[in-house]
C-alpha cells in the first residue's frame, strides 16, 4: 500500500470514527447542557472539535485527490475518483449545512437547532463510513 493511501486510510478512518461518536454521543448530549452553559460548552465543542478536523481534512482532501487524479492498485479508477466525490460532498455538507448550524447555535441554545444537527449529521457519517468502506477494499485487495 502506497504512503499516500496509507495516510488517506488514516484521515478517513479516523475521521469516520469521529463522526459516529459525534453522532452517536455528543450531539445528543447537547440537550443535556443548561441554556446558561450552553454558549461556553458548544464554544469548547468546535474549538476542541476543530483541532482534529484540521489535521486530518487536508489531508483527506489531498490524497482522495490525489488518488482520484492518479489513480492506485486496489480499486478501479473510477472507485478512486468516488472517494474524492465522497470527500467532497462531506465538505460541501459541512459549509452549507452544519456550519449555519453551528453558527445559529453559538448564539444561543435551540433544541429544534440541535435536532436538525444531528439529523443532518447523518448524512456526514453515512458518506464517511462508505468512504471507509471503499478503503477497506483496498486493504484486503491482492493489489494493494
Amino acid at each position: 500500500m502506497s504512503t499516500v493511501v496509507l495516510l488517506q486510510a488514516l484521515s478517513t478512518f479516523l475521521l469516520t470514527g469521529l463522526s459516529w461518536f459525534v453522532q452517536v454521543v455528543h450531539y445528543p448530549l447537547f440537550h443535556l447542557v443548561p441554556k446558561s452553559e450552553f454558549s461556553k460548552f458548544h464554544s469548547a465543542h468546535v474549538a476542541r472539535t476543530n483541532l482534529l478536523i484540521l489535521v486530518l481534512l487536508p489531508i483527506e482532501v489531498v490524497t482522495s485527490a490525489f488518488t482520484a487524479y492518479y489513480g492506485s492498485p486496489g480499486l478501479t479508477h473510477h472507485e478512486w475518483i468516488l472517494g474524492f466525490v465522497l470527500t467532497l460532498s462531506i465538505c460541501i455538507c459541512t459549509a452549507t449545512v452544519q456550519m449555519p448550524i453551528h453558527a445559529k447555535l453559538a448564539q444561543e441554545k435551540d433544541d429544534e437547532l440541535i435536532r436538525r444537527l444531528v439529523l443532518s449529521h447523518w448524512i456526514r457519517t453515512i458518506l464517511w463510513s462508505a468512504h471507509t468502506a471503499l478503503l477497506i477494499k483496498v486493504s484486503v485487495s491482492p493489489q494493494a
